[in-house]
């Protein structure tokens, strides 16, 4: 039940996490 919850939100916190680091860390401010 919680996996089709998890699985849209997993991802995105995959792309922004790996966004910041791309940047790094300078999304933060």
């Amino acid at each position: 039940m919680y996996s089709k919850r998890v699985d849209i939100p997993l991802p995105k916190i995959v792309v922004y996490l790996q966004a910041e680091k791309s940047k790094g860390g300078d999304v933060n401010g």
